[in-house]
């Protein structure tokens, strides 16, 4: 999933009668990491459903948890170049 690809919100309430069933399978894409940032697809293997989704929200262009990173290790004294 591309940065200006929205994520699907219905997908997980749709999934939810096979939740119960538990035929879901989560899925990391380590093609799309982005720093601590990784594309989470959600697989229903009893409907055949799927979505995606980034595990990070984008903020400024950068994703959350990669900026928050940053900026603890600065916090700490590290400097952004340790995180």
């Amino acid at each position: 999933m591309s940065a200006s690809t929205p994520p699907r919100r219905d997908g997980l309430r749709r999934l939810t009668p096979c939740v119960v069933e538990q035929k879901i399978e989560l899925r990391e894409d380590l093609k799309s990491r982005r720093g601590l940032a990784v594309s989470l697809e959600i697989i229903c293997h009893n409907c055949g459903e799927s979505t995606s989704t980034m595990s990070s929200k984008i903020s400024n262009k950068c994703y959350d948890v990669n900026l928050r990173l940053t900026y603890g290790m600065r916090a700490i004294g590290k400097g952004g170049a340790a995180a």
